[in-house]
């Protein structure tokens, strides 16, 4: 049976599943399957994203935020939640940032071999009053580095902290 954005449930595992896939990278058997669904997927976010009221609340959190990128993201990400979750559920895909994160992955990751999710993944972030395309900002000013690489640094340090953590409760 199709769901309200006629992806059928039965192949919307599938498509998490390959979504993963074309996020890690992976060689795909069938790209245009993929691209398929993935479309399917934006499409579904651009009709939720085009809707009036929703609009009407991005550009409330843009006023709001005043130009501070930081807490534009900070009021963006619940509204934008509120929309994603249930086509997130619909496709396959996980609710929340774990959903965010595929999603995007997949869609970086498709649209160097498919020109349709590169404009339609620029007309969600346009939707969303961001830019077309996304561009890394450095987390503090100034610091040095990218904030990928900021990142990095912070989750292996947190990592290790975590595994230490973790070998003196074992040792207890």
């Amino acid at each position: 049976m199709a769901g309200p954005y006629g992806q059928h449930s039965s192949s919307s595992d599938g498509l998490a599943l390959t979504l993963r896939r074309l996020a890690k990278g992976e060689a795909l058997q069938d790209f245009a399957a993929a691209e398929r669904g993935l479309l399917s997927l934006l499409r579904a976010l651009h009709r939720a994203y085009s809707d009036a009221g929703f609009q009407a609340e991005v550009k409330q959190v843009h006023e709001e935020a005043a130009g501070n990128n930081l807490k534009m993201i900070t009021l963006l990400a619940p509204l934008a939640t509120r929309v994603q979750d249930p086509i997130f559920t619909e496709f396959g895909l996980a609710s929340g940032q774990q959903g965010v994160v595929l999603m995007k992955a997949a869609a970086k990751a498709a649209a160097q071999r498919s020109p349709a999710v590169k404009t339609l993944a620029g007309d969600l972030r346009e939707l969303l009053g961001l830019e077309r395309e996304e561009v890394p900002m450095p987390l503090f000013p100034g610091g040095g580095g990218s904030s990928e690489e900021t990142w990095v640094a912070k989750a292996a340090k947190w990592r290790n902290g975590i595994r230490q953590r973790v070998d003196e409760l074992r040792r207890w």
